[in-house]
């Protein structure tokens, strides 16, 4: 009987941590699809959540107040986002070398600011009384067995990223900047040729995928961990720009891809909490994961294509 109850509490609890691992890559990913609605592969998503992450946490830790943490981690995100825009819509650099900068500095910068602020303590704010997002318990369904456990005692930000994958889907599909932002990434010659201020539409995608991806970045250090450290995002953004690759940018699909790296994220924890496996072998389980879903996705796109070019023939 102890036995069952104690596999029936490991169940429970990866069930729960699922959904808390899957939250920053929500948000990551939700980023990305805007932006690759938009006519880019934004691969910054990692720089955006780790100066959010920094931002939010700092400003909490000197001005202790949660809405001014939010408010300057999301602007943060958003310069980040327009300055990424900036250099390959008006200057024209290279979107990718430009994302490859952007993400080294941001490295540099999380290691450097807070041996600054913090007098030694290098890339991290431990020690530091920073605020936290607390957990809130759902009425009703927390005391709802099974289910109460599972999905009730989250942060307000996983609550918040079903509705913000709600947003997301209808201002890509359902809204007149949605259609004029689709077209000037699907195509941005014949956009214009109908009126569109494609570099306008463009920058303003890119203040959303700034706003959204922040709220990942803020999750990271204001309630996963309550501080900041450098390598904290840990390349939750590189996975978010791969499940919107693997969903073909779409917000609810997007959201389930989440959950299932979110699941094996969680499995890895377990695992090693657990029955003591190596941590550095389960820390490659979702980069494992991402590889072999990318390239079954690239496969059968290779497969759709030539298989409509045989039609045409």
């Amino acid at each position: 009987m102890s036995s069952e109850m104690v596999t029936a509490t490991l169940i429970l609890s990866f069930l729960y941590s699922v959904i808390r691992m899957a939250t920053p890559l929500v948000y990551g990913s939700l980023g990305a699809i805007i932006s690759y609605r938009a006519g880019s592969d934004n691969l910054a998503i990692e720089a955006t959540m780790t100066i959010s992450a920094m931002v939010g946490c700092i400003t909490s830790i000197y001005v202790k107040s949660m809405g001014l943490a939010i408010v300057l981690a999301m602007a943060a995100g958003v310069l980040l986002s327009l300055f990424l825009a900036f250099m390959f819509l008006k200057l024209e650099a290279n979107c990718t070398m430009t994302c490859v900068a952007l993400n080294n500095f941001t490295t540099g910068l999380a290691m450097f600011l807070p041996f600054v602020l913090f007098k030694g303590s290098k890339g991290s704010t431990m020690g530091q009384n920073s605020m936290k997002f607390a957990s809130i318990e759902v009425p009703i369904l927390k005391d709802i067995p099974v289910l109460g456990d599972i999905f009730s005692g989250h942060s307000i930000l996983t609550y918040l990223s079903v509705v913000v994958v709600f947003l997301v889907w209808f201002i890509i599909f359902k809204t007149y900047f949605g259609l004029r932002m689709r077209a000037a990434g699907e195509n941005a010659e014949s956009a214009m040729s109908v009126g569109i201020n494609v570099y306008k539409t463009k920058m303003s995608a890119y203040v959303l995928t700034g706003m959204v991806s922040s709220l990942g970045g803020l999750f990271m250090s204001m309630y996963y961990l309550s501080w900041f450290t450098a390598r904290m995002v840990a390349g939750r953004g590189f996975i978010a720009v791969s499940i919107c690759n693997l969903t073909g940018a779409r917000p609810f699909l997007a959201l389930l891809f989440a959950a299932v790296f979110g699941a094996i994220d969680a499995l890895a924890l377990t695992l090693q909490s657990a029955f003591n496996f190596p941590a550095e072998l389960l820390q490659m389980l979702p980069y494992i994961a991402t590889i072999i879903g990318v390239t079954l996705v690239s496969s059968l796109e290779v497969k759709r294509q030539r298989k409509l070019q045989a039609q045409r023939r």
